[in-house]
This record gives structure tokens, sequence and C-alpha cells, in this order.
């Protein structure tokens, strides 16, 4: 986590958080989905970890770009692509 620095929050789900990070090296940024899995159930965690194997392999031109998953401290990190359009439900 110590090379990700948060900017801002950009929503909320049921099981995680939404931040606007930035690469410390790079100066890139990204969006980054926070999980606590202490919160979760062993079948919500299954999920979560199938999300990332999930997400890890899918590619097209309308796919958000896995960049790196992550454990520390508890918490499952998602690193993925920035999409600076909006959310879905703004565009809707």
């Amino acid at each position: 986590m110590e090379r990700f620095e948060q900017l801002q929050e950009l929503g909320r789900g049921a099981v995680g958080i939404v931040h606007l990070v930035k690469d410390k090296y790079t100066g890139v940024q990204f969006a980054m989905k926070t999980m606590n899995l202490d919160n979760l159930c062993d079948k919500e965690k299954r999920c979560a970890l199938d999300e990332v194997e999930f997400l890890r392999v899918i590619t097209g031109p309308t796919i958000i770009k896995f960049i790196d998953s992550f454990n520390e401290n508890s918490k499952l990190y998602i690193i993925m692509e920035l999409a600076d359009g909006g959310s879905l439900s703004d565009l809707i």
C-alpha cells in the first residue's frame, strides 16, 4: 500500500470502498478498491478472490483494465485502470 497515495474517495459498495490513488513512483492515477476481509464470511471471501482472478484474465476494448492486487493487514486491494468519465449511474 505504501506505493499508492490515496487522493479521494470515488464510491462505496456493499463490501468495499473505491479510491482515486496515485502511484508514488510514476504519478499515474488508478482506481483502488479496498475490501476488509475481516468483515466478510468465508463465502464472501471466496467471491472476492474469484473476482480478482476474473478481472485478471478478462480483456476487451470496453473492459476496465486490471493492474494489480495484493493483501495487506486483512484487506484486499484491487488496482484498476481509472475510468475518469464518471460513474455509469451518472451517465444514465
